[in-house]
């Protein structure tokens, strides 16, 4: 959801200043950049023969998204690689995210999909168990692609059954951002960058409370279900490497999940409230994710003294959360060489990752391109000259950025679970151990009876809905 920054007088960065700088950054030498009102003229005519291939895809960080964006997007897909590549037209399906339910019933119904799929979250693992996603492995195999070249966190959980059935769209770990200016009025010291997570939780009690009448938080964190983070700092995980058994149960979880409502309990931590904890005051600490950037220069800018932090280390090392957007190939592509051509532009070499960086200031996931990254922003974003957006850079390119993973066999009906169980912990209903308990108890009944009845395949699934839309087209035909 856009956020819109409150009227102020301190601050002249406003978001549509900062798409013209970005955008302009990349997009002047641009030959077509005067056709860009009359997107139809940008556009060349298909080729007989040319194999047109969509592709979905994340436009983050609450930059503009319009006709005029779309028609900048288009014409750099027609100046680079339609101009390059014979035979093949790339052209963008929509945005990123949350479309899974819709692509899944138009891929098996056979019309209205993207040819390559660009989704996040839970999408992944409902795509997966629809069947949807190919397996990229012999491609990447045959054209020498390392999978080194991502993140590896983000790699891995995008694999399943030992098949990698996606690439990283982009890379957003989560760092702190910190109001100083808080911390000035209140005569506490900014933390060190080597801080651990008993000072963080100190400073955070020392810097919550009421005022005018209102809580502020010391810190708002990611929670369920970004919360791998944490745990893997209490030396736990969530899962089993499987994926098949829930380990809440442990020790490690335990202690984990009770660290963190104690602190909600007492009011000194909340659930993460983004950016706008920030701006608003509710919150001294926020977790910011990479796709938080656009709204960092756009509702913090000069408004405010402020400034990023990594996340505090813990028992077991530093860790953070990271994103899991991804993009796949649709089983449903009737062209999936030509699919995997545009696939494998835009994941894994630089050119489109660019466009993306100076057009939206989204993250890369080429682990290459943060330092081009990091200079772009600077370059686009003024408020952010003085602020160590670099946290971002460290936490992808060390790896300690963890992704939330999925079950294998009941994915979506353990989120519920979980969701249940957290509810019974956060209203006082059961303690955090047998909250916890209760939780795995339940996902492993779940893996257990659902491991026998895996997902039917795509085909089958396939052959199903066309069953169907004949039994509803004879309905309106018969008689």
């Amino acid at each position: 959801m856009e956020r819109r920054a409150g009227a102020s007088g301190r601050s002249r960065w406003d978001r549509r200043s900062a798409l013209r700088g970005a955008a302009g950054a990349l997009l002047s030498p641009l030959t077509l950049l005067a056709a860009c009102g009359r997107p139809a003229q940008a556009r060349p005519q298909t080729a007989a023969g040319t194999v047109v291939v969509n592709f979905q895809f994340h436009w983050a960080n609450g930059a503009p998204w319009n006709s005029h964006t779309t028609a900048l997007i288009q014409q750099f897909l027609d100046q680079t690689f339609n101009r390059r590549t014979r035979g093949i037209r790339a052209v963008p399906w929509g945005i990123c995210c949350g479309k899974w339910s819709q692509i899944i019933t138009s891929s098996l119904g056979g019309a209205g999909y993207p040819d390559i799929i660009g989704e996040c979250c839970v999408g992944f693992a409902s795509l997966r168990d629809a069947g949807i996603l190919t397996p990229l492995d012999g491609y990447l195999r045959r054209d020498n692609v390392p999978t080194s070249l991502w993140s590896q966190g983000h790699v891995s959980v995008l694999q399943a059954g030992g098949q990698q059935l996606g690439l990283p769209m982009y890379d957003g770990p989560q760092v702190l951002g910190y109001r100083q200016d808080i911390l000035d009025q209140l005569g506490l010291s900014y933390p060190a960058p080597d801080w651990n997570l008993g000072q963080a939780a100190r400073l955070w009690q020392g810097c919550s409370g009421s005022v005018g009448g209102r809580r502020r938080y010391g810190a708002s964190l990611e929670w369920y279900p970004g919360w791998e983070y944490l745990l893997r700092g209490f030396g736990g995980t969530e899962m089993n490497p499987g994926g098949t058994t829930c380990l809440l149960d442990s020790p490690a979880c335990v202690a984990a999940a009770e660290w963190f409502y104690q602190l909600l309990f007492a009011q000194t931590i909340t659930y993460r409230t983004d950016v706008a904890g920030l701006a608003d005051g509710s919150a001294v600490f926020s977790a910011l994710g990479g796709w938080d950037i656009f709204n960092e220069a756009t509702l913090l800018g000069s408004r405010f003294k402020w400034n990023l932090i990594p996340f505090p280390s813990m028992a077991h090392g530093r860790f953070t959360y990271v994103n899991k957007d991804f993009w796949s190939l649709n089983r449903a592509c009737r062209h999936p060489q030509e699919a995997w051509t545009v696939l494998r532009w835009l994941a894994a070499e630089p050119e489109w990752q660019r466009f993306i960086i100076k057009t939206a200031l989204l993250e890369p996931s080429l682990n290459s391109l943060w330092a081009e990254w990091e200079a772009a922003i600077l370059a686009a974003a003024p408020p952010l000259r003085t602020i160590a957006i670099g946290y971002y850079k460290e936490a992808a390119q060390r790896g300690y950025g963890i992704p939330a993973p999925f079950y294998t066999y009941a994915p979506v009906e353990a989120r519920g679970e979980i969701a249940t169980g957290l509810t019974q912990i956060a209203t006082h209903k059961v303690s955090v151990k047998v909250g916890l308990q209760n939780i795995a108890r339940q996902i492993n009944a779940l893996e257990r009876s659902s491991a026998g009845a895996g997902p039917a395949s795509f085909s089958a699934q396939r052959k199903a809905q066309e069953a169907r839309n004949a039994r509803l087209l004879s309905m309106f035909t018969d008689g």
